[in-house]
């Protein structure tokens, strides 16, 4: 099942003004995104998935500092499984109506996947350690 549906997500932390980040590995076998708006594209709930996102009240030496951590791809699954978020919760369960259009292939832009796939540098699942 982790040769067809696994894939591996790369998580950098990175911490403003610092030159180090944290780079963690994780297996998904399914990508929960999020539906952005009234009609949007599966591109688009891909492309606010990965976004870069910023981390609000992390601490460093006692101090508040601005962190952000971005998702990328290191590894693609044979076949992506995707699950769309429907429901919300607010005073109770609520089923969204938005549409979501896709066609009948998905191009996984170079933006979504870490530079070692960008440069076609393919590590063996036993070289990267998913966690």
């Amino acid at each position: 099942m982790l040769d067809i549906f696994g894939g591996i997500i790369r998580t950098e932390f990175h911490v403003e003004g610092s030159r180090e980040h944290t780079v963690r590995f994780e297996t998904s076998f399914v990508l929960s995104l999020d539906i952005i708006k009234d009609e949007c594209t599966i591109e688009d709930c891909l492309d606010r998935f990965f976004e870069k996102q910023r981390v609000e009240g992390y601490q460093l030496n006692g101090k508040t500092v601005r962190a952000h951590h971005t998702l990328m791809f290191e590894k693609l699954p044979n076949i992506l499984m995707v699950n769309l978020k429907r429901f919300v919760y607010r005073d109770g369960m609520i089923k969204k109506k938005e549409h979501v259009y896709f066609d009948d292939v998905l191009t996984i832009e170079d933006r979504h996947v870490s530079p070692c796939l960008q440069l076609g540098i393919f590590k063996r699942s036993s070289e990267v350690k998913a966690r």
